[in-house]
């Protein structure tokens, strides 16, 4: 009972110690909850404040693993941020730049130093550029915090960029630019100096960079100093200013330049931006324009004068008139005392006119050789006698008494010499060159005008004198026109009998070929009837005489129906029978009827058929004669052994048909082929007798085609053979109705 007991107080001691131990472990549990809470919510603001810094943070060990990595979402890297931990840098970066960070981390962890660097890489094709800071954590860990610097690195680049461009315009431009700070003590200093004020002046540039008063004491030109203060004056009061003077170079010369300045007022005091313009050659420019305009002025009062002098001299054509007025112009212009003028007739000048001259008289003359005015009348040159001294060369002006200078002046017209103009003043040196220059200028209006003055008077005489031959010309004209229309009349009579004669002997012609044909178809057909012996059998002689009785007759046959053809075009009685030809046909028909000829001379045939056009409208039986002509010269004057040719070819274009016919033969002359087609000729006698013909049948050729509005040309060379090309048009209205020919 006593032991129950005391187990029984011995368990509720050891109950309240459980109670109170339980109690301080609930106390210890909310205190690890709280320090719990308070360190997630720790954690969760420095997460927000490590992803509010656009940076991105990498934690890596020494070997260069990955362990941690915040990267905001914009940032670029080579892979994709979740997949960056766990791997190495060498797994990531390029090479170089892998071991080069590997290298940078090791030494960060070694030394505890903070370790900051920039680099350029390449990502997805783009270049950017990154800063690098190192931190050391612990001695296997470092951070690694990445900035994009790349924008930094563009405005950078601009904005060296845009240094350089506008270094680049301060040199290239033709101006120096300035600028100096004015401080309220009253100094100056020059902060910027364009290096051209170097290449300007001759002066180092240093020179006006540490001394300001340099440009003011040492190149500014003497004379202009005050110029130059009353601007450093203005400038000093903050107001703009822009004026002109010159500086002394290094090497001694003197140039002008334009000043112009602009004020800005800040803190520090003025500054002062300023451009020098070099105006000498706009200053040169300058005076030669003032020169210019006074010389100007000098001209057109000149030209004014001369003006009225050429109307005054071209109002008259009476010489005495041109004189007067000539002498009141030039005296406004060129003041004289006396003149007069000498116009040169063979060997002799004879003055014609004279102002403030008693001695020599109008009309007295003077010799041309040995006188001043010949040598001038000589050479064309004028003369120009300025003093008494020179006067003493002068020969022949006897009315030099008193006057101090002479100019002497040519007349000339068209490069001829017809007389001087004399003009002289009572003061010395009262002409110069220009004087000399304008004076031969007025000399040439006075020779003009006397020129004309002489051709009208000319002209005059000449009326007179052709006004008679006028009046004989128009009676021996009447007469003529009566012996013309005579004449007409007469020839219009003989043409009207040539006419009739040549129509008379065309239908003869025609007439006699048809009685001739009748008597010459009996012969023929009795001819072949005894070849066929209906008769009975002939000998090999009969045979023989009977065929050339035949061929002979064939022969003249030809020859008559060519003569009745050609008569029958001149007479205009042959009318062309128009029908639908066959080409292929009427080309084989045609060379069936040589071919039996060309195989006895061995003579080979080519044929060429262009198949674009197969029928055209013309006179069938025509142009069959035309072809068949056109090949039997072919094989009659090409050797045993040639080549004739038939060649067919379209113009659809143009809507022409060439039939070429050629050969290897004999050839014809250039000079022959103008009488190629003329009736009744053989080129050459010689042929004649070496082949027979009688000349018509490329004149029948010639007509047939032209009756089908057609043409027909040659081409040849001796010794080559020869090409006829005959050309029908192929436009003609195609008639369903009309038939065609085989």
């Amino acid at each position: 009972m006593p032991d129950s007991k005391k187990a029984k107080t011995q368990r509720i001691k050891d109950l309240a110690r459980l109670r109170k131990r339980v109690t301080e472990l609930e106390s210890l549990a909310a205190k690890q909850t709280k320090t719990k809470h308070d360190l997630v919510t720790s954690e969760n603001r420095n997460r927000a404040l490590i992803e509010a810094i656009p940076d991105a943070i990498l934690r890596i060990d020494k070997n260069g693993y990955y362990i941690d990595v915040n990267v905001p979402k914009e940032f670029k890297l080579f892979h994709p941020p979740h997949l960056l931990i766990g791997k190495r840098i060498q797994d990531v970066l390029p090479p170089d730049l892998a071991n080069w960070e590997i290298q940078q981390i090791r030494s960060t962890i070694e030394t505890g130093q903070l370790s900051t660097t920039e680099y350029e890489l390449t990502i997805d094709g783009e270049r950017r550029y990154r800063e690098s800071r190192m931190v050391k954590i612990s001695d296997s860990e470092a951070i690694v915090i990445l900035r994009d610097i790349t924008q930094r690195k563009k405005a950078e680049e601009e904005l060296r960029q845009s240094e350089a461009r506008f270094r680049r315009v301060i040199t290239s431009i033709s101006d120096h630019v300035y600028m100096t700070r004015l401080t309220p003590d009253g100094s100056y200093k020059n902060l910027y100096v364009a290096p051209s004020f170097s290449t300007l002046t001759g002066y180092a540039l240093e020179k006006f960079l540490s001394d300001w008063s340099f440009w003011p004491n040492h190149v500014i030109h003497p004379q202009d100093k005050n110029i130059a203060a009353t601007q450093a004056k203005r400038l000093s009061e903050a107001k703009n200013s822009e004026i002109e003077y010159r500086i002394v170079l290094a090497n001694g010369d003197v140039l002008w330049i334009r000043d112009s300045a602009r004020t800005e007022v800040d803190s520090e005091g003025t500054v002062i931006y300023g451009i020098i313009s070099d105006i000498t050659a706009s200053k040169k420019l300058q005076t030669e324009i003032t020169q210019l305009y006074h010389v100007t002025q000098q001209r057109t009062k000149q030209l004014a004068v001369l003006y009225e002098l050429d109307r005054a001299l071209s109002a008259s054509l009476n010489l005495d008139d041109i004189y007067r007025s000539f002498a009141q112009h030039t005296n406004r212009l060129l003041p004289y005392d006396r003149m007069s003028i000498a116009l040169l007739e063979e060997t002799l000048f004879h003055i014609v006119y004279t102002a403030g001259i008693v001695e020599p008289a109008i009309g007295s003359t003077f010799p041309l050789e040995g006188s001043t005015s010949g040598q001038v009348v000589k050479t064309q040159q004028p003369q120009l006698y300025k003093n008494p001294t020179d006067l003493n060369a002068i020969k022949d002006i006897t009315w030099a008494a008193g006057v101090q200078s002479i100019m002497i002046l040519p007349l000339l017209v068209k490069q001829q010499s017809m007389g001087t103009w004399n003009i002289g003043s009572c003061r010395a040196n009262r002409y110069t060159e220009e004087d000399l220059e304008l004076a031969q200028a007025m000399a040439d209006q006075l020779a003009i005008g006397i020129e004309n003055a002489q051709l009208y008077q000319q002209a005059q005489r000449e009326i007179a004198e052709r006004k008679q031959a006028q009046d004989a010309l128009e009676t021996e004209r009447a007469l003529l026109t009566h012996r013309v229309e005579e004449r007409t009349a007469e020839i219009r009579d003989a043409n009207i009998q040539l006419a009739r004669a040549a129509r008379l002997k065309d239908e003869f012609l025609a007439s006699m070929s048809h009685e001739l044909r009748t008597p010459l178809n009996a012969i023929l057909g009795m001819s072949e009837a005894l070849l066929e012996q209906v008769y009975g059998s002939l000998t090999d002689k009969q045979m023989k005489s009977l065929n050339i009785i035949e061929e002979s007759g064939r022969h003249l046959l030809l020859l008559i129906n060519e003569i009745l053809d050609l008569a029958k075009i001149g007479a205009g009685e042959l009318n062309l029978e128009i029908s639908l030809v066959v080409v292929e046909d009427i080309c084989q028909a045609s060379l069936r009827i040589i071919k039996q000829t060309a195989y006895k001379k061995e003579i080979k045939i080519s044929y060429k058929f262009d198949q674009k056009i197969m029928y055209f409208q013309a006179d069938h039986r025509r142009v069959k004669q035309i072809l068949v002509n056109l090949l039997s010269n072919a094989v009659k004057f090409t050797d045993k052994g040639g080549t004739i040719g038939l060649e067919v070819e379209t113009d659809v274009d143009n809507a022409l048909l060439h039939f070429t016919v050629w050969d290897t033969g004999i050839g014809i002359a250039p000079d022959q082929i103008d009488h190629l087609f003329d009736p009744f000729v053989q080129l050459d006698n010689r042929l004649a007798r070496e082949y027979e013909g009688t000349g018509l049948g490329l004149s029948l050729v010639h007509q047939l085609v032209t009756l089908h509005e057609g043409k027909i040309t040659v081409d040849s060379q001796p010794g080559q053979g020869s090409r006829f090309t005959v050309t029908f048009p192929t436009d003609r209205q195609f008639d369903p109705t009309l038939p065609t020919s085989k």
